[in-house]
C-alpha cells in the first residue's frame, strides 16, 4: 500500500499536462482534484456564487474587451495610440479582469473547459482559451496540443527572449525588465503566464501542485518553476508582433 501511494505521488508530480497528449476532441476523464479550502492571500477570486451568473458575467466582460479592442485598433491605425499603450491595455485586462475570473478553476490532466470555475482546465488550455476569448485568432485545441515551448513560440510569434536551463538566469533576466509586464513561460512539461507586477515576479497558471487549480504564485516559490529543467520565455505585453496579431485578428500559426 505504501509503495502504491509513493508511486502515485511520483506520477502526480511528473504529470503536469503536456498538451501534446491532449486529443483534438478531448475527454474530461482523468484524475480530478478538489481545490484546497484554505487559499493563499495572493488569490483575488471573484465572489459571484451562482454558476450561471458567473458565466454570464464572464461573457459580458470578455465581450466588452472585444469591443474595446476594436476601438483600440482604430486608434492604433490612426496613430492616436502607440504599441506601448496597446501593450499596457493588454496587460491590464489579463491581470485585472481575465485572471481573477479563472483563479480557483481546478487543474485536471485532460481539462479543457471553456468557462472559469466550471469543470477543469489543463495548463495548455489555460493559455489558449482565455486568449481566444479576448480576440486572439487561434484554434484553442490545436494550440493546447503542442509542447510548452511550441505554445510559447506560436503565441509570441518569435523566438524566445530567453531560453535557459538555469532558473537563476530566468530570475536575473526578469528582474532586469520593466516593473510590469506579461510573458508566456514554457517549462519542461508545463506552460503558464509570467506576470511581472510592481517589480515582483509571479507565475499565473493551472497548477498541478497544490492548490491544484489556477492560481498566482511568487515565481521563486513555485514548485513548477523549481522542478523544471528548461525555461523558454516569450514576451506578450511588450511584443509588437503579438500585439498586432491580437489587435487585427490575424491567424496564429501553430508551431509544431
Amino acid at each position: 500500500m505504501r509503495l502504491y501511494i509513493i508511486s502515485f505521488f511520483i506520477f502526480l508530480v511528473s504529470a503536469c499536462v503536456n498538451p501534446e497528449n491532449n486529443p483534438e476532441n478531448p475527454s474530461t476523464s482523468g484524475i480530478t482534484h478538489s481545490i484546497l479550502e484554505e487559499k493563499p492571500s495572493y488569490y483575488s477570486i471573484r465572489t459571484i456564487e451562482n454558476a450561471d451568473d458567473y458565466r454570464d458575467a464572464y461573457k459580458k466582460m470578455t465581450a466588452g474587451i472585444i469591443s474595446e479592442k476594436m476601438n483600440l485598433l482604430s486608434d492604433w491605425e490612426a496613430g492616436r495610440k502607440n504599441t506601448e499603450e496597446v501593450g499596457n491595455y493588454f496587460l491590464a485586462i489579463m491581470r485585472d479582469s481575465i485572471f481573477p475570473y479563472w483563479y480557483g478553476t481546478t487543474w485536471e490532466f485532460n481539462g479543457h473547459t471553456e468557462w472559469p470555475r466550471e469543470d477543469a482546465v489543463a495548463c495548455g488550455y489555460f493559455i489558449s482559451t482565455p486568449l481566444r476569448q479576448i480576440g486572439l485568432n487561434v484554434n484553442r485545441f490545436k494550440l493546447a496540443q503542442q509542447g510548452a515551448a511550441q505554445i510559447m513560440q506560436s503565441v509570441c510569434g518569435e523566438k524566445p527572449v530567453l531560453a535557459t536551463t538555469s532558473k537563476e538566469k530566468l530570475f536575473e533576466y526578469l528582474n532586469r525588465q520593466p516593473e510590469d509586464g506579461l510573458y508566456i513561460i514554457g517549462l519542461s512539461f508545463h506552460v503558464g503566464f509570467i506576470l511581472r507586477e510592481n517589480g515582483r515576479n509571479f507565475i499565473v497558471h493551472s497548477d498541478y501542485f497544490p492548490p491544484v487549480a489556477v492560481c498566482k504564485k511568487p515565481l521563486e516559490t513555485s514548485n513548477a518553476i523549481l522542478t523544471s529543467n528548461d525555461y523558454f520565455l516569450g514576451s506578450l505585453s511588450d511584443n509588437p508582433t503579438f500585439l498586432k496579431k491580437w489587435l487585427k485578428g490575424e491567424r496564429i500559426q501553430i508551431q509544431s
